[in-house]
């Protein structure tokens, strides 16, 4: 009879042992979140810190650093309900209840900070409210509840009507939502003092392009790239010119 030597028998059985092992990691879903950090006026707060903690999750806590355009980005997550926290030197710190899912993408996290500057303009403002119902209007548009994040980011303009970039907010609800024509309205209020803000009349053609209006798209696109053409948010615009132009 012949005999196989016992290291032969041994290889075989140690690679399907380590196969088997493996197959539920290579399998394993996690989650991702990513997101931006800004300031009442939409300027971006690079080197904040963000935290993700989920106390019964494996890992438990994720923790990252906004970039120089106020972005961040984890991925890792188990599924569940996660508390994002955010802190940046100078700023009422922000906190945010959020659902992670692997199954899908999970909606942006933009999270508006209240700083130092802002407090001393908003006199008799509640700093600390202030920061909490900004807390929770960003949690409505996470969870895409647009009407009742609308009624929320009102509710602080009635409170603190130096607020006026909180318009760009109330705008990207009502286009969640396809009310294209309330998003405009919203846009339009922050043209009113600030009429060269860039941001806005990117989101402006923007919007001009999803209702369908071309013709307006073009104009506003034109003009925030004239704004600053060196900046990223021309960049954007150009972008957005480019694909309108090969329709």
């Amino acid at each position: 009879m012949t005999r196989f030597p016992h290291r032969a028998l041994a290889l075989p059985i140690l690679v399907s042992l380590v196969l088997a092992c493996a197959a539920p990691v290579s399998t394993q879903q996690v989650g991702r979140l990513v997101g931006r950090v800004k300031d009442v006026d939409g300027i971006a707060i690079k080197g904040a810190t963000v935290k993700a903690v989920r106390p019964e999750a494996m890992p438990a806590e994720f923790m990252v650093t906004t970039d120089e355009k106020g972005r961040w980005g984890m991925l890792g997550l188990q599924a569940g309900d996660w508390l994002v926290s955010v802190e940046a030197p100078g700023d009422e710190s922000a906190k945010v209840n959020l659902r992670v899912s692997v199954l899908r993408t999970n909606p942006d996290v933009d999270v508006t900070l209240v700083g130092a500057a802002v407090r001393g303009a908003l006199d008799g403002v509640d700093a600390k409210l202030l920061q909490a119902d900004l807390d929770a209007a960003s949690a409505l548009m996470i969870d895409q509840k647009w009407d009742e994040a609308i009624v929320a980011y009102k509710a602080i303009l009635t409170k603190a009507p130096a607020l006026t970039m909180t318009h760009i907010a109330i705008g990207s609800a009502c286009r969640g939502k396809k009310d294209y024509d309330g998003a405009m309205a919203a846009y339009q209020e922050i043209l009113k003092s600030h009429p060269d803000h860039q941001k806005t009349l990117l989101e402006l053609g923007r919007t001009a392009r999803e209702k369908g209006d071309t013709a307006a798209a073009v104009q506003y696109l034109e003009k925030a790239v004239s704004v600053d053409a060196g900046s990223d948010l021309a960049g954007e615009a150009r972008t957005i010119l480019a694909q309108i132009k090969t329709q």
